[in-house]
């Protein structure tokens, strides 16, 4: 079995930490975008919704490692 092998399951950047810091940047980012919106800034609130994707990409997705 070779290390690419798409089978071996991938770890997350930071292990743990990696986990909490993402699901961090998730509470922050919506709360700010509802508060931001709320005080009539609608129109550039969407844009922290744009920073979750981009911390899940890089905690599970560029930065994560295979178990061996």
């Amino acid at each position: 079995m070779s290390i690419d092998d798409a089978s071996v399951p991938r770890r997350p950047l930071g292990g743990g930490w990696g986990v909490v810091a993402a699901l961090i940047v998730q509470a922050v980012c919506v709360s700010l975008a509802f508060a931001l919106g709320a005080a009539g800034g609608w129109a550039w609130s969407w844009m922290l919704f744009l920073a979750v994707p981009a911390v899940n990409v890089v905690v599970y997705g560029m930065g994560s490692r295979r178990t061996p």
